[in-house]
C-alpha cells in the first residue's frame, strides 16, 4: 500500500465575499459605504479599497451616460413627432 499524504490545513483561508451586482447609484453607494467600513475595521487593506473605489467611479460614470443616452432618445423622439405635426399642417 502507499503511503498516506496530509495536506496541510490552511486556517487563515480568505473568506470568500458574495459577488456584487451594482445596478444603480444606490446599489454603488452601499458598496462603498460598505467598503470604507471594511477599510475601518481592517478587514481589507487600503490598496483593495482603492480598487473598489476607481471601479465604483466608472460606474457612476456609466450609470450617468446610461440617463444622459435615454433622456437624449426622449428628446430625439420628440422632436421628431413635433416634426411630424409641422408637416402634416403645412
Amino acid at each position: 500500500m502507499g503511503e498516506i499524504k496530509r495536506m496541510p490545513v490552511q486556517l487563515d483561508a480568505p473568506v470568500r465575499k458574495r459577488n456584487i451586482y451594482a445596478q444603480n447609484t444606490s446599489d454603488v453607494k452601499r458598496l462603498i459605504n460598505s467598503t470604507i467600513n471594511e477599510l475601518r475595521n481592517g478587514e481589507i487593506d487600503s490598496k483593495t479599497a482603492n480598487a473598489i473605489g476607481y471601479l465604483s467611479n466608472i460606474l457612476l460614470k456609466v450609470f450617468e451616460s446610461e440617463s444622459v443616452m435615454s433622456r437624449l432618445e426622449e428628446m430625439d423622439e420628440q422632436l421628431l413627432l413635433l416634426q411630424q405635426q409641422i408637416g402634416h399642417r403645412s
